[in-house]
């Protein structure tokens, strides 16, 4: 027998959406009918996710123009890792000292549909952009794509990164396989 006080409680919450990607809709001239939707559908707040310079800027703005409501992240996604990477990645620093701050860093992480195909690469360009935000004291937390590599369970070896115990504001995540839990 369904208990139907469930729905009617769900009906009045407030949803966070804590990654969406709103450049799309900006560009397309529709972000306004998307956030009406999405608060007719209870979705009060939002952070849009940033995936690489192109958007990062977009989405402080949109921070700013919606002030509680929309919030960002800024970070480099795998798909947007090309050569020079490391000049967008030092652009991340005046985001944070900016007097509308990302909320996160992200997206990052390892996509092996996407370059860097050398995993020690690929590590190292989360660590500098990770870097930045523990150089800047800024305790955020990282928000990881994880396509393809957690059936590698490389998954594991990000967050051990990810919770360097020299860090400030360490964090703790544990996704590992029934087999490495037997471990």
């Amino acid at each position: 027998m369904r208990d139907d006080r469930f729905f009617e409680w769900v009906e009045y919450m407030n949803w966070f959406d804590s990654h969406c990607h709103l450049k799309g809709f900006k560009n397309k001239g529709n972000l306004e009918e998307i956030l009406r939707r999405a608060e007719e559908n209870g979705v009060s707040r939002m952070t849009a996710v940033g995936t690489s310079n192109d958007d990062w800027e977009i989405y402080k703005n949109l921070s700013e123009q919606y002030r509680d409501k929309i919030f960002y992240s800024v970070g480099l996604h795998p798909c947007y890792v090309n050569e020079g990477y490391e000049n967008v990645i030092e652009k991340i620093e005046s985001y944070l000292g900016s007097g509308s701050p990302p909320v996160a860093l992200g997206e990052i992480g390892l996509d092996y549909f996407h370059l860097p195909k050398n995993h020690n690469e690929a590590l190292s360009i989360i660590k500098n952009q990770k870097m930045l935000f523990w150089n800047n004291s800024k305790l955020l937390p990282s928000i990881i794509c994880q396509r393809l590599f957690i059936l590698e369970m490389r998954l594991v070896i990000v967050l051990q990164l990810l919770n360097n115990p020299d860090s400030p504001g360490r964090r703790f995540y544990f996704i590992v396989s029934q087999k490495e839990w037997r471990k």
